[in-house]
């Protein structure tokens, strides 16, 4: 890209140089697609990005994190909007015009990510109010295949019945809103979805400078690992299980008059059925660096990306178990030299440091999860049926985890099949559908 379609950029609405070069290296891949330079780049909170070309015409919305994603939206003369004509785009039937004014007041913006922002809102009727929800607003556009993609993660959640460890789903509209301080109102996904009240695990843990209790950090692993179980079982892949993914919820027993910090998985926007996992090939590596399986750092013989697997759900379990045991990742290296990251990654070399002192059940675990070979992990049923795990669930006296794991229990091995694996046997003489991994003889 020539150098004057970067300086064409202005830099007053950026408010860090680095945020800059994140939005060029993004804008260049695009550059040919727009087939015009930009005129402005919009930034809201210094994360969302809203671009228009010499026209003043929205072409890219996305993250300084993130992709951008081309939605190419006119507007009308004077700056309004254009009459959407059948066929060009959202039509203007699918739109819920001043739906989410009429019964939504938003509190405060509680995250961001690739596709879009979430927002704290109170859902209200006639001055009545109905309680607090998270309210995820995806920027559209015209653009219709964008709009078949957001809906992915609309139509997992439909799938998903309410569990304990998911965030649950109530519904989702279409309406036009304004997704930064400036410009345009733009078409845009409307999500409604549970509010958890705790934050993100990521914070949580730094917030815990002495770090978290062996207990806690039990808990937190059962939390998560039932909850990946329940997509599994559903042969739903998340794609990316990580801290920041993971909410907090506190629960209040009455009777028992104590509070319990509840884990629950979130951001459903890379959700993939199994059955389709082929047909959502790769065109690059994403995700986030830190957080990739050592698979999907590999391409074919044919120059393709390694794909998805739920073995890449228990990779990310194992990165989240070691993130809340030692309040960081085991890698040396951060994104900042990814040649580096990535090649710790691919030698899949573990770093467990000494403080805090942790049992070695814990780190029998996390090696058991981290291991290079995505065959030789264990699934999440063979370690719920697993012996160890059953002791554990028993030693903890939660009723939660203990009603779960009866339901697992009653259900058995997974009827659902990710991938051709042979029968082993347990040392609870439980049959599990996994390849040969170390046996899971740890007691707890």
């Amino acid at each position: 890209m020539p150098d004057s379609f970067y300086t064409a950029i202005p830099q007053y609405h950026l408010k860090r140089q680095q945020q800059l070069d994140i939005a060029k290296a993004a804008l260049s891949s695009a550059y040919t697609v727009l087939h015009s330079s930009v005129h402005e780049i919009v930034m809201s909170d210094g994360k969302e990005l809203i671009v228009y070309d010499q026209e003043r015409r929205l072409v890219l919305v996305g993250t300084a994190h993130g992709p951008l994603q081309l939605v190419s939206y006119e507007r009308g003369p004077g700056g309004g909007h254009g009459r959407r004509e059948q066929g060009d785009g959202v039509s203007e039937e699918s739109l819920n015009s001043g739906y989410y004014k009429r019964f939504f007041v938003e509190v405060k913006k509680i995250g961001a990510g690739s596709s879009g922002a979430v927002w704290l809102v109170r859902h209200h009727i006639n001055y009545l109010e109905l309680g607090e929800y998270a309210l995820k607003k995806v920027p559209i556009g015209d653009s219709l295949e964008w709009l078949k993609i957001v809906l992915t993660e609309v139509k997992i959640l439909e799938q998903i019945k309410v569990h304990p460890n998911i965030i649950g789903y109530k519904h989702s509209w279409l309406e036009m809103d304004q997704t930064a301080d400036f410009g345009p109102k733009v078409p845009c996904l409307f999500i409604l979805m549970e509010y958890a009240n705790g934050g993100n695990l990521e914070d949580f843990v730094f917030s815990r400078r002495e770090g978290l209790l062996d207990t806690e950090i039990w808990i937190f692993f059962l939390d998560l690992l039932f909850g990946i179980d329940y997509l599994h079982s559903m042969g739903i892949i998340h794609r990316d299980i990580k801290s920041p993914n993971i909410l907090l919820h506190q629960d209040v027993d009455s009777k028992l008059k104590s509070r319990r910090n509840r884990l629950m998985i979130s951001d459903f926007g890379t959700c993939v059925n199994n059955k389709f996992v082929k047909e959502a090939s790769r065109t690059g590596n994403t995700g986030t660096p830190e957080w990739n399986a050592p698979e999907l750092l590999i391409k074919d013989s044919e120059g393709k990306w390694g794909d998805y697997s739920a073995c890449c759900d228990m990779w990310g379990l194992g990165l989240c178990l070691h993130f809340m045991a030692f309040g960081r990742l085991p890698w040396k290296a951060s994104r900042a030299n990814l040649k580096n990251l990535y090649e710790e990654i691919m030698k899949c070399h573990v770093e467990l440091s000494e403080t805090p002192s942790r049992s070695s059940d814990m780190i029998y675990l996390i090696k058991a999860l981290l291991q290079k070979d995505p065959s030789r992990r264990p699934t999440s049923r063979d370690l719920i049926l697993s012996l160890p795990i059953r002791n554990l669930v028993k030693s903890l006296n939660d009723p939660q985890l203990t009603r779960l794991l009866a339901d697992v229990i009653l259900q058995g091995p997974h009827t659902t099949s990710f991938s051709a694996r042979s029968p082993v046997q347990f040392d609870n003489s439980t049959t599990a559908t996994s390849q040969a991994y170390p046996k899971l003889h740890f007691d707890l």
